[in-house]
């Protein structure tokens, strides 16, 4: 391998972390919409949970597997 190959390899990786890390926070902060049905998840339920993407109808259709 020589060093042009090694640079693009290495800069590859780092790509891929970065976009892995920008998904985590983007799955930590949530979600203004639902990701199923995409209404607005209530304010009340954001601050409760932070993390949520789906609304609380969807999020129980989702947990019972329908």
């Amino acid at each position: 391998m020589d060093f042009g190959d090694e640079g693009e390899a290495r800069s590859a990786f780092l790509t891929a972390g970065a976009i892995s890390a920008v998904r985590g926070r983007l799955m930590q902060a949530g979600s203004a919409a639902c990701i199923d049905c995409d209404t607005a998840i209530p304010p009340a339920r954001r601050a409760a949970l932070p993390s949520a993407t789906r609304c609380v109808d969807c999020q129980e259709r989702h947990e019972r597997g329908l």
